[in-house]
This record gives structure tokens, sequence and C-alpha cells, in this order.
């Protein structure tokens, strides 16, 4: 079996992300079927703070031919109010009336801003391996003016040093460490961390969205390095009417470490 790195850069061979202005903002993106797939689901991918458009390769290669997968990777701001509001303009500019939206740690804070400010255009709401409150893991940062002040070197420079002592029960785990400290060292934009960071940190809480929890499927990981237990519970207790899936193992990247899993969960929810 190909390793993590081979295997993303084999699909960087064929997949790029594409450059596109939405209200002044620079993001990139990959559209897997475009308007080819009119009638189909739609589901918007957002990645965490180390995750460029790409990272989601394994379920776009499963799914994407299928439901139309739009990956994003974010421009260099601070307002996740600003990044919703982007989004649903990138939505208006395709036709698309409502999107499912799934977001990975910080991907899944900024989408669960979207569903609060733009409800309607929501189906299901995926929220995967992330937060709700800042002052539940506000511990493990420093406070946000030092983290302003931080350059991003020496900012990536302590998340590499975070990532070094992750925990590596098996083979994939290692690849997944070996693969993200490539990234931020070589494809995350320098400043890409610190702004999803201090992202965070401003808006320090994300409101209970605006659509039921029938709407709402929670995805974490009991053995996530970067998601205490309290946080996981936190989410839990505020969707308890929620679609639950609870992985034993997977850390804080389960759609690469358990993409089999997560493909299934994604699968069964948009075309069931």
């Amino acid at each position: 079996m190909a390793s993590l790195i081979s295997a993303i850069d084999k699909f960087r061979e064929k997949t790029s992300p594409v450059g596109i202005t939405l209200r002044g903002r620079k993001w990139k993106m990959i559209d897997t079927l475009g308007k080819n797939n009119a009638k189909g689901p739609v589901l918007i991918m957002l990645p965490g703070t180390l995750g460029n458009a790409d990272i989601f390769f394994n379920q776009i290669n499963k799914l994407g031919k299928r439901i139309r997968i739009i990956a994003m990777a974010y421009p260099l701001i601070t307002d996740v109010d600003l990044i919703a509001g982007d989004i649903a303009s990138l939505l208006d500019r395709m036709g698309v009336e409502k999107a499912s939206i799934l977001g990975s740690s910080y991907g899944g804070f900024v989408a669960q801003i979207f569903a609060q400010n733009h409800p309607t255009r929501v189906d299901t709401l995926f929220i995967g391996n992330s937060l709700t409150d800042i002052d539940l893991v506000r511990p493990a940062f420093p406070p946000i003016k030092q983290l302003m002040k931080t350059p991003p070197k020496d900012l990536r420079k302590h998340i590499s040093g975070q990532m070094a002592g992750w925990a590596e029960p098996e083979k994939i785990f290692a690849e997944v460490k070996a693969f993200l400290q490539r990234e931020l060292a070589e494809y995350l934009p320098p400043r890409g961390p610190k702004m999803r960071l201090a992202a965070i940190f401003l808006r320090k809480k994300a409101p209970v969205p605006a659509i039921p929890d029938k709407q709402i499927v929670v995805i974490d990981c009991e053995d996530d390095p970067l998601i205490p237990t309290a946080v996981r519970k936190d989410i839990r207790k505020r969707h308890r009417k929620a679609e639950q899936h609870r992985l034993p193992s997977g850390g804080h990247f389960p759609y690469l470490t358990r993409s089999s899993v997560y493909n299934k969960i994604l699968e069964d929810r948009l075309l069931s």
C-alpha cells in the first residue's frame, strides 16, 4: 500500500486547486463535478489549521463522482463571519441553494458559524473533531495578544514540536505526522496557521447553529491529541439528538487515518 505522502502526491499530479476570488478575497478550491451534478448532493469541505483543500483527497477519490465535493482553502484573514459569508457567496455564484458543509477542527468552527449565519443554506452540518468554546482549550495556547505578536515562523516551529509528540499507535499515524510536517514546511501559506488560530480566539465561541439536531452529524475520536475529552463532551451535549459517531481511535485526522469509516459516514448520510 502506498504511503500517505506518495498517495497525496499522486493525487496532486492530477488535481490542483483553482483560485477563486470571493468578495475580494482569494480562496482556492477543488470542485469535483461542477454543474454536472446540478441535482445531486453538494458537500463543502473545510480543513483545519494544518490543511489545504486537497487534504480531503481520500474523500474526493472515493465519493467525488457521486457527490459534488467542493473542498476549500481559506484566505488569509482572521474574521470567521467574513469567511462564512464568502462561502455563502460561493453558493450564490454556483447557483446552489443548499449544501451540506463539513468542517474539521478549525473548519468545524467555521462550519458552525456558517450554519448559524446562513441556516437556510444548510442540508447537513458535519462537525468533525472540533470545538465550540475556546475557553475549554485556552490553557493549551498563548493569549491572543501574544499569538498575534508571534512571528509565523516561530509559531510553525512550535506547532511542529507539538506534532512530534503525538502518539503513533499504528503506521498511518506516523505517516500523518510526516505528511503534516511537510505541509507545514512547504505547502501551507506561511501565515496560514497563525491566521486560523487567531480567527478562533477572536471569535471565542461558536453559537448553537439555528438548525435542528436532525441536520447535524458529530464525528470525533476518543484518542484525539488536540480535542480534550471535556470539549468532545461539550459538543455531544450541545447536540444530544444529532447523529453522533464516536470513533475509538483515529487521532485528530480520521478522514486520513480512518478514511473508509469516514467515507461510509458521508456516504450513508448523503447518498442513502
